[in-house]
């Protein structure tokens, strides 16, 4: 199999300015990237101590995870794969990175099902693209081969709480990466498997629980609530998203 147990086993806290062999980010923040208090707060805990701490950060929807990410790469400025649950969040992902960071265009990979590119700089990625056990046509197995071959700095592992599941766990088998962050609205599984993410990713190192959070992100008004309750066993998850029309003032 392509990808054999590497990443359990690295190293919790990296120090990416000493390290000189792990490809390096032409980027910065652009000048209209405004993060909120609680981000901060987020990033600090992240960067504590000078260095890029593994671990899960919790926000509820609509609080700017994916702004947490990028700044992140563009603070540590090396090598970053990104994962996520669809390939409609990998392109929200890398517009992201267009509108918030310099990162130059052809630096950036999107690799999906319709995609031909390989890895670069910044990758972003599905779970369910590098995972995936089957046979697979030459330019999937080429971009994969291309990402496992690769050195990391950061993982970005969007919706956490997805990754502790049997075929998304073998994402992370043989990948050479130093550091790894965890995003999640709902740090919530139907098994007990959630606990694993301590061992698979790091520990928690910031949680924003509210109980209805409203936003301003890039035009509308979001208010997410989230619930969770315990009974006979199994876990339920209500989320109620509310979006009107127009933005706070």
């Amino acid at each position: 199999m392509l990808f054999e147990g590497y990443l359990v086993g690295c190293s919790q806290v990296y120090d990416g300015a000493s390290d000189k062999e792990t490809s390096s980010l032409r980027i910065d923040l652009r000048s209209n990237s405004v993060l909120r208090p609680y981000q901060e707060r987020c990033l600090a805990k992240f960067f504590a101590g000078g260095q890029a701490n593994s671990g899960i950060i919790v926000l509820p929807c609509g609080a700017g995870k994916t702004l947490v990410g990028v700044t992140a790469a563009a603070t540590l400025k090396k090598s970053t794969l990104i994962v996520c649950s669809s390939a409609v969040a990998v392109m929200q992902w890398k517009q992201q990175f267009q509108q918030w960071t310099t990162l130059p265009e052809s630096d950036i990979s999107a690799f999906t099902s319709g995609s031909r590119e390989g890895s670069r700089v910044v990758t972003i990625t599905t779970y369910h693209m590098i995972g995936h056990r089957e046979k697979r046509g030459r330019w999937s197995k080429r971009g994969v081969e291309s990402i496992a071959n690769r050195q990391w700095g950061l993982v970005i592992l969007d919706e956490v709480h997805m990754f502790p599941s049997a075929m998304f766990s073998t994402v992370m088998r043989g990948l050479r990466v130093h550091c790894k962050l965890g995003l999640t609205a709902t740090l919530v599984r139907e098994d007990s498997r959630i606990d694993a993410l301590k061992d698979l990713i790091g520990p928690k190192l910031f949680v924003r629980r509210i109980p209805l959070c409203s936003c301003v992100a890039a035009g509308p008004h979001i208010s997410c609530f989230s619930a969770c309750t315990r009974a006979t066993g199994l876990i339920l998850l209500f989320r109620v998203t509310l979006l009107a029309c127009t933005a706070l003032r």
